[in-house]
């Protein structure tokens, strides 16, 4: 996964759409977000903009704050390639997690899901066909 990736699969742990996922992932799940939250918040600290980001995506996850929260995470791990190899090691194993069955998170365009086949997950968007824009969808 490239560093853009692994931020946008982040997100959602990060925001208090995690504490939702936890809660029906169990003890195990929570303590792995606990782990990634701290360690971000841990490599934000003495950065105003980083700082802002992620508690502005934190108490209002609009697409905006989202995207910003985002590009501050992608900039502290170019900045940095060993906490950039443990959020994503962090991530992979908040992914591989055994403790979730078809659990879900979805916050703006971003969901962060565990062994979910066969299922729809929405974020929001409403596609319109150009040719037919009054047509539903």
């Amino acid at each position: 996964m490239d560093l853009v990736e692994i931020a946008s699969l982040s997100i959602p742990y990060l925001i208090k759409a995690a504490e939702a996922f936890a809660a029906e992932s169990g003890k195990g799940a929570w303590h792995k977000i606990s782990e990634l939250k701290s360690l971000v918040k841990g490599k934000f600290e003495g950065d105003n903009d980083a700082e802002t980001a992620l508690e502005q995506a934190k108490n209002d996850p609009n697409k905006v704050r989202l995207a910003s929260l985002e590009e501050a995470l992608v900039r502290k791990m170019r900045e940095d390639q060993d906490f950039a190899d443990d959020v994503g090691k962090m991530l992979r194993m908040l992914q591989n997690s055994n403790e979730a069955e078809k659990n879900f998170v979805a916050v703006g365009h971003s969901v962060v899901a565990e062994k979910i086949v066969g299922s729809i997950i929405s974020t929001g968007d409403n596609y319109r066909n150009p040719s037919n824009p009054s047509a539903e969808n």
